[in-house]
C-alpha cells in the first residue's frame, strides 16, 4: 500500500510539473499571439490613414489634370492641326 501511495505520488507530482509546463508555454504562446495581433492592428490602421491620404493625393492630382486638360486641350489640337499641315 506505501508503494503504491509513493507511485501514485510521484506520478502526481510529475503530472502537476507537466501541467505547470504546458501552462506556461500556452501562456506564452497566448501572450505572443496577443503581441502579434495587435501589431497587426496598428499596422493596418496605418495602411488605412496612408490609404486616405494616398486617395487624396491621387483626387488632387486628378483635379489639376483636368483643369490643364480644359486650359490647353485646344491650344494642343491647334499644334496637333499646324505640324499636319506642315508635313
Amino acid at each position: 500500500l506505501l508503494e503504491t501511495e509513493e507511485r501514485l505520488a510521484l506520478q502526481v507530482r510529475t503530472l502537476d510539473s507537466t501541467m505547470q509546463t504546458l501552462v506556461y508555454e500556452n501562456y506564452s504562446k497566448f501572450i505572443d499571439a496577443t503581441d502579434a495581433i495587435r501589431s497587426i492592428g496598428v499596422s493596418v490602421q496605418a495602411n488605412d490613414e496612408g490609404l486616405a491620404k494616398l486617395s487624396s493625393g491621387m483626387q488632387t492630382i486628378d483635379e489639376q489634370s483636368r483643369a490643364v486638360e480644359d486650359a490647353l486641350g485646344g491650344l494642343r489640337d491647334q499644334v496637333a492641326e499646324k505640324l499636319r499641315v506642315k508635313r
